[in-house]
């Protein structure tokens, strides 16, 4: 596994990003995207349809991006990531304190309730009073499965052969890589700039849609994203 820095010295082609909720997934995607100039599409759009149901077109949608040779998008959701990874060349893992993540996780929730900030296909932030009513608001969500990646994204690299994992602890970390990958200069290859899903992009929620699990056979379907979340980062 790779550190912040460790020279860029290959070419990333195809760009999963993966980190809890809050970390900022969707942030860095678009970052890389537009210095690599690749295509990226933020995968909550793909996912979420009206009323925060799970849309059923949701892996065919996924498959098709991930097609492409040049690729950005969140690595999230138990039964895409699996497509994802044996797709990608490169994983960014945004591995950040419990403090960091939260602080941010909360700061953007509340953005997007009090502001009624429309995200995909409509949808919008639950009343901030679910998070004493639904064990799966997005605020407890993100608590609870706020170490769920570390067992699991080290492995990566070995169960995928040609995988290259880069492990960032920190968004100073992460900010020094993003400078590295711009000081190489970008692909312009792609158009950096996110493709709209079904119901447009919007926003920067993602997370994980169920048990974290890798494997390169993935379910048949998955469950819905959980209430309250319903897409986070």
């Amino acid at each position: 596994m790779l550190s912040a820095f460790d020279p860029v010295d290959w070419e990333p082609q195809r760009i999963a990003v993966a980190g809890t909720s809050g970390s900022g997934k969707t942030t860095l995607s678009g970052q890389v995207a537009e210095i690599l100039g690749y295509p990226r599409v933020e995968i909550d759009s793909l996912y979420h349809g009206p009323g925060w149901q799970p849309r059923d077109a949701f892996l065919a949608d996924v498959e098709a991006f991930i097609a492409g040779p040049r690729w950005v998008i969140e690595l999230q959701y138990r039964q895409a990531r699996p497509l994802i990874t044996a797709r990608a060349d490169t994983v960014l893992w945004l591995d950040y304190p419990t403090v960091v993540q939260m602080r941010r996780l909360i700061r953007r929730t509340l953005h997007r309730r009090l502001w009624r900030k429309r995200l995909w296909n409509g949808n919008v932030e639950p009343s901030l009073a679910t998070i004493f009513t639904d064990d799966e608001h997005i605020l407890r969500w993100g608590w609870r499965t706020r170490n769920q990646l570390k067992p699991v994204i080290p492995t990566l690299e070995a169960r995928f052969p040609g995988l290259r994992v880069v492990h960032l602890r920190n968004p100073r970390e992460t900010r020094h890589w993003v400078e590295s990958l711009s000081g190489r200069g970008g692909g312009g290859r792609g158009g950096g700039h996110a493709q709209p899903g079904p119901g447009g992009v919007g926003g920067t929620r993602g997370g994980v849609g169920g048990r974290f699990v890798f494997g390169r056979r993935p379910n048949a379907r998955g469950g819905a994203a959980p209430r309250a979340f319903r897409g986070s980062t």
